[in-house]
């Protein structure tokens, strides 16, 4: 999916991509609408932070199959 315009976002409780492009360097992130304000969490820092002004959006994508079913390049036999 391309990216939508932030208005056209939906209030989900697991969040969404959002991204700020109207930065020389656009910052994207999971993001939630809590209270009329886009927030998310740094995980870097450990932190929740806002999104004052994110301007386009995307749902997130599927989370990747379970580790044990994946062939991380060991021996399988």
């Amino acid at each position: 999916m391309s990216w939508q315009p932030i208005e056209t976002a939906p209030d989900r409780e697991d969040g969404i991509l959002v991204c700020d492009a109207t930065k020389p360097h656009p910052s994207v992130g999971v993001a939630r609408l809590l209270d009329g304000m886009w927030r998310g969490f740094d995980h870097a820092v450990g932190v929740e932070c806002m999104w004052p002004t994110p301007t386009h959006w995307q749902p997130l994508p599927e989370p990747p199959a379970e580790q044990s079913s994946l062939n991380m390049g060991g021996d399988n036999g």
